[in-house]
């Protein structure tokens, strides 16, 4: 029976196992067929989305498929594949293990949309254990791969080239072969194996690789092992340098809970570096290197961090060269501030030390140690910050989410290696306490010292200074630069108390652009000054009282200057105030050493102001009344709240300009002004005239950004522009124009129109000759809607051409873009003589086609401009120009081109050139000029003759001019010296307190030119009769004085020497600097039988030197006197003693009043002259000087014999005097006047 049950149950097993397998075998055929595969895919991607599609399909769910353009659509998240390729043996499950030979996704794009990502409910129970990792069935990958996958979420997408994996997922343990993850710019390489169950043992290794646009390439590699208990992290960053980093990390685990508290969590970091290179991470020019360790060690509720470090420089940086200002030329400006590159590598020039440490409690830090010392000085901080806060969210915590408690020490801080042009060197000690939250917040400085010096000037302070959103205090604050001095004690709050001391006696200690002294000391008590501008309820209740003072002496900056300026200001309890202002030699814009008044008096609600400036040519005269009130800020709610308003009338405006001449006010009007508000009643200044009076007239009301404005005028004369006009020059006609602007500031509507007709142009030479009259109109009217302009002109002479042009807008903002036209055409230009008058007959033809483009900040020009037969005369110079003609030819991109020439005499002139217009630097590019014989000046005295050949380059900041230009022809005659040829002493010294500021030109130039004299050049004049020839280079740099440099040489020459005609032998001048000022080489001569004799002239210019010469050699005086007269001294008459003595004693007669002149100023003599005598032998040189205005010494010294004598003449009274002398001979003389012919 059990036998028969044995085998019953035999055949039962056998059975339910076939039928097994016929059921198993049964789904591989189904799966292995494309229909049943098809029906099964289908029913998967319905239940999954119902909306899901693909568009092709082929293989089996038992061996592998391939898809295309799938497409499965979720809520919140879209996904599409472009490509699917697999294969896999789906028998192997019955092995216990799925073998995917191959899975190949491309083109996957995975799109999320947060905003329909449900958000999760925090779950009520506790979490549950760590869940085991292990898979019903192992599953083997052998070729992973992921090409082109893209994740969307939002605006941020990140694309991954391509994802490699090959792993083995056990029941147990799972091993990653090797995993490969790669983008554009970044690569994961990771192997290693974890367990399948908690606390997942593990151990992994990666290696990586990245690329950034700020640290350029980065790799590095780590090992990562433990488990959930105890994790140990190694890491080594290779590429940009090496940084080794250890870490330790042990986590609260517990099997039961599957939660990380962050809190429990322990950390022990420690990172070494040595020669850590930064420019490795930073701009190549960031040239730093470190050595040091950094080590973390505890909790986030308790832990302790250490830095220990060195920095330097590792001398590879170069740093654009900066030559150090000298401190009394030093200037703050933005454009010279280094670079970051540069302030790093001066600190570090050096090795800097660096330590810290500190204790902290999450956001809460104790800082124990905070060192740095460097090549710039040392810092030292100690103390506590606490943002602890700003991690509980509660409303007691926020009141205070920062605080912070630092003691602060610095020694010995030079900046003079880091900012040249604000050389520094400073100690200080300084404590600071306070806390924020929004928009509360307190800041406390203690200064308790600061010493130094700043602009080598010394440097001190001391003092409290306490910021908070409730005012301003401060406790003895004191501060010096140099010769400057401020102090301040009290506080500026609800309640406010503060006195203040200024005393700066030199404010180009503190701004180089700043000179001259400033003083000012005052009280301020009561309400703060906001009060002020504040609701004048408030005000009238807690009103501050300000007494202040305030002088300036000599201030100036750039061009602005005052030459004394005083302030005095009251105002007290009840309001009453007192405003006195006084200012003279104001210098500012078109005002010249004018004088400036401001007084006020009365009361904040009900005073007067009068205000009144004027410099000898200009004058303006103001008179308001009025006061302080309450108005609302916006008409839009009355909830708002209300400020002060003023309110009153201007009661009088005067103004006088030499052009436009005076106008006033007939009556009062109306104004209104506050924060928001400007409400101008029709305000109307009248002129004056002979005819019927002028006026303008404006009304203004302006609303928070709402503005109506409106106004004309009436009946200008356009004679008054006529004071601007060359002499024999006017204008004469009305100018009418209407104006009205509407509307909110981003949408502006408004008309504006101008009429000038009719316009007479007069201009009359010369008493006798007849005057030139031209009839002209002139009109232009303009649109303004939506802040877009329409505009047209038209400026029209009759029986001579015309001007029109149109200008429209898209907009008011500088980058609005434009378009309009301007066009011209005048058939002769005799209407512009009068605005010439170093011009006569101009006359000639003028064309222009223009198209205006662009915007409103940088408007384009295209088209043409054109002069056509000018002819021109410059009588100063005798020249008749003619046959002139210029083209100007602009296009679209900033492109022009130059085609100009003119004739005189035999010869003529031309420009050609081209380049680009720049907005922001003006035209660039090259301009030729050429020509041939052209005569340059043609007068009596004077003819010059001129080819050049000049080629000028404009860039942006610099003109060059190089090129060459020969004189082949030409004479001058020079009859007298002009009166800028004098030259004051080679040693003078001109001193004054303070130069006056230069502005330099837009460009500098730079001229290099060679000039060629052809040696017919003749020259007359100064006792000179030659001709000229040679070379000379001309140089300009920038501003300096021009040099030459080369030679030109005398021909023919005659030169006119103590009365005598001498020829010129040898005669060279030689430049080599100063063109007044060159090297003489001329030798002069006289040949009288048998004797010759001369003068060698030599040394410069400026400082000639001479000496005589003979042929046999003769004495001086024997010189002389052939040179003078031809004859030997034992042969002359008389008139030739005479004659020789003259000579002698004036040097060349010419030169002798500036030789004397030259000789009292070197020596400081009141006397220096010649005196004669019976005969030449008797002549000689007196040198005296007055040692009070009565008694007057001087010495004499004979000229032809050794003999000299000292005397001493002392007036006693108007007729009566003393005389001594002592020489050869000794004598006192007493000298008595008697004047004759005197009623």
């Amino acid at each position: 029976m059990i036998a028969t049950f044995g085998r019953y149950l035999f055949r039962t097993l056998l059975a339910l196992f076939a039928l097994a397998f016929l059921c198993v075998a049964s789904v591989y055929l189904i799966l292995d067929t494309q229909r049943g595969s098809d029906w099964l895919l289908h029913r998967g991607l319905a239940l999954v989305s119902p909306e899901a599609e693909f568009t092709s399909y082929s293989g089996s769910l038992a061996r592998g498929i391939q898809l295309e353009g799938l497409h499965i659509p979720l809520d919140g998240i879209d996904i599409q594949l472009g490509q699917l390729d697999s294969s896999w043996n789906l028998w192997g499950v019955l092995s216990g293990s799925l073998a995917i030979n191959k899975l190949h996704l491309d083109e996957l794009r995975i799109k999320i949309d947060a905003s329909a990502t449900p958000t999760a409910e925090p779950s009520a129970t506790s979490p549950g254990p760590w869940p085991s990792l292990s898979l019903p069935i192992a599953i083997a990958i052998d070729d992973l791969k992921i090409a082109q996958l893209q994740l969307i979420q939002g605006s941020d997408i990140q694309n991954i080239e391509q994802i490699n994996l090959s792993a083995a997922l056990g029941l147990t343990r799972s091993k990653i072969k090797a995993l490969k993850i790669q983008t554009a710019t970044q690569r994961l390489n990771m192997h290693g194996r974890i367990n399948n169950t908690p606390p997942y043992p593990m151990d992994i290794n990666v290696d990586w690789e990245t690329s950034t646009e700020e640290f350029g390439a980065l790799s590095g590699k780590a090992q990562l092992s433990g488990d959930l208990r105890e994790l140990q992290l190694s890491h080594r960053l290779n590429q940009p340098a090496l940084l080794d980093s250890k870490a330790k990390v042990r986590l609260p685990y517990r099997a039961e809970h599957m939660v990380i508290d962050y809190r429990e969590i322990q950390l022990s970091l420690n990172n070494q570096w040595h020669n850590f290179k930064t420019s490795a991470l930073t701009s190549s020019e960031l040239a730093l290197q470190s050595t040091g360790s950094l080590t973390i060690e505890g909790s986030w509720q308790d832990y302790q961090l250490n830095l220990d470090t060195t920095i330097s420089a590792d001398g590879q940086h170069h740093p654009q060269k900066t030559t150090p200002a000298p401190a009394s030329t030093a200037q703050i400006s933005a454009s010279t501030a280094p670079d970051m590159a540069s302030i790093l590598n001066a600190v570090f020039k050096e090795p800097g030390q660096f330590a810290a440490k500190l204790n902290g409690n999450q956001l809460s830090i104790a800082i124990a140690k905070l060192d740095a010392q460097t090549a710039v000085g040392e810092l030292a901080v100690n103390g506590k910050v606490n943002a602890n806060n700003f991690l509980n969210n509660t409303a007691a915590s926020a009141k205070q989410a920062l605080q912070w408690q630092l003691a602060i020490t610095a020694k010995n801080l030079d900046s003079r290696s880091l900012t040249p042009q604000w050389p520094a060197h400073l100690s200080a000690k300084l404590n600071s306490n306070g806390h924020w939250q929004g928009d509360r917040y307190q800041l406390s400085v203690d200064i308790e010292s600061l010493n130094g010096d700043f602009l080598a000037r010394t440097a001190q302070g001391s003092g409290q200074i306490r910021l908070s959103e409730r005012g301003q205090e401060f406790k003895q604050l004191k501060l010096q630069l140099g010769d400057n001095h401020l102090q301040l004690h009290g506080k500026l709050a609800e309640t406010s108390s503060l006195d203040w001391q200024l005393d700066a006696q030199n404010l180009g200690q503190i701004l180089p652009e700043l000179s001259g002294a400033l003083t000012s000391e005052g009280s301020l008590r009561g309400g703060p000054l906001a009060t002020l501008l504040g609701p004048l309820s408030s005000a009238t209740k807690n009103t501050p009282q300000i007494n202040a003072t305030a002088s300036a002496t000599k201030l100036q900056y750039l061009a602005y200057s005052i030459a004394q300026a005083d302030l005095d200001a009251k105002l007290s309890a009840d309001q009453s105030l007192t405003l006195k202002v006084n200012a003279t030699e104001l210098n500012v814009g078109p005002l010249t050493k004018a004088d400036m008044e401001l007084n006020g008096t009365g009361s904040l609600e009900n005073h007067k102001l009068a205000f009144k400036v004027a410099d000898r040519n200009q004058q303006i005269e103001l008179s308001l009344s009025g006061g302080l009130g309450t108005a609302s800020t916006s008409a839009k709610t009355k909830a708002q709240t209300a400020s002060a308003t003023w309110h009153g009338h201007i009661e009088h405006l005067a103004a006088n300009h030499p052009m436009l001449g005076p106008w006033f006010s007939k009556a009062p009007n109306s104004l209104r002004a506050s924060a928001t508000e400007i409400q101008l009643g029709e305000l109307c200044l009248v002129q004056e005239q002979d005819s019927a009076p002028a006026s303008l007239c404006v009304a203004l009301n302006f609303n928070d950004d709402t503005i109506k404005l409106n106004g004309d005028i009436q009946g200008l004369s356009l004679n008054r522009f006529s004071a601007g006009l060359p002499p024999g020059s006017s204008l004469q006609g009305k100018v009418d124009s209407e104006f009205n602007v509407a509307g909110k500031l981003d949408q502006l509507t408004g008309q504006f129109a101008l009429t000038a007709a009719p316009i007479l142009i007069r201009y009359q030479a010369g008493v006798d000759e007849a005057a030139l009259e031209h009839h002209a109109s002139l009109s232009a009217n303009a649109s303004l809607k939506d802040n877009q302009i329409r505009s047209e002109m038209a400026f029209v002479i009759a029986e001579v051409g015309s001007m029109n042009g149109t200008l429209n807008t898209r907009g008011l903002d500088p980058g609005s873009a434009i378009e309009g036209s301007v066009s011209s055409q005048f058939d002769n230009l005799l209407w512009l003589g009068g605005f010439f008058p170093e011009l006569e007959k101009l006359d000639g033809s003028l064309n222009a086609d223009l198209a205006i483009n662009g915007s409103v900040a940088a408007p384009a020009l295209v088209g043409a401009v054109g002069l056509d037969n000018l002819h021109m005369q410059l009588p100063a110079i005798g020249l008749a120009l003619n046959s002139g003609s210029a083209s100007l030819h602009l296009a679209n991109a900033g492109d022009w081109q130059l085609d100009a020439g003119i004739s005189s005499g035999a010869g003529r002139i031309n420009l050609i050139g081209q380049g680009v217009f720049e907005p922001s630097n003006g035209p660039t590019g090259n301009i030729a000029i050429s020509g041939e014989n052209f005569t340059a000046v043609d007068l009596a005295d004077a003819k010059v003759l001129i080819s050049p050949d000049i080629n000028i380059s404009l860039a942006a900041e610099l003109i060059k001019i190089r090129g060459s230009l020969a004189i082949p022809q030409g004479n001058f005659t020079l009859k007298s010296l002009p009166a800028q040829a004098s030259s004051v002493s080679a040693d003078e010294v001109i001193i004054s307190s303070k130069s006056a500021p230069t502005i330099a030109a837009t460009r500098a130039i730079d001229t290099q030119v060679t000039i060629s004299l052809d040696d017919s050049f003749q020259f007359t004049g100064y006792g000179l009769s030659t001709r000229f020839g040679g070379k000379l280079k001309i140089v300009q740099k920038s501003q300096a004085a021009v040099q030459a440099f080369g030679s030109l040489s005398l021909y023919d020459g005659v030169y006119k020497a103590y009365g005598q005609d001498l020829s010129i032998q040898r005669g060279l001048l030689l430049f080599q600097g100063p063109v007044d000022n060159p090297g003489l080489n001329i030798t002069a001569v006289r040949e009288v039988e048998p004797y010759r004799v001369g003068i060698n002239i030599g040394g410069f210019a400026q400082d000639i030197r001479s000496d005589l010469f003979s042929d046999p050699t003769m004495p001086p005086t024997d010189v002389i006197s052939m040179l003078i007269t031809g004859k030997a001294p034992g042969a002359m008459s008389q008139s030739d003693a005479n004659q020789v003595m003259n000579a002698a004693t004036s040097l060349g007669i010419s030169q002798s009043k500036g030789i004397t002149s030259t000789l009292q100023s070197t020596f400081g003599m009141d006397v220096l002259n010649f005196q004669g005598g019976d005969s030449y032998e008797e002549s000689s040189l007196v040198v005296g000087k007055y040692l009070t205005p009565s008694i007057f010494i001087s010495y004499v010294q004979n000229l032809f014999t050794p003999a000299g004598s000292v005397q001493l003449d002392y007036t006693l009274s108007k007729s009566l005097g003393l005389k001594a002398q002592s020489g050869e001979t000794q004598s006192i003389d007493l000298l008595y006047r008697v004047e004759h012919g005197k009623d």
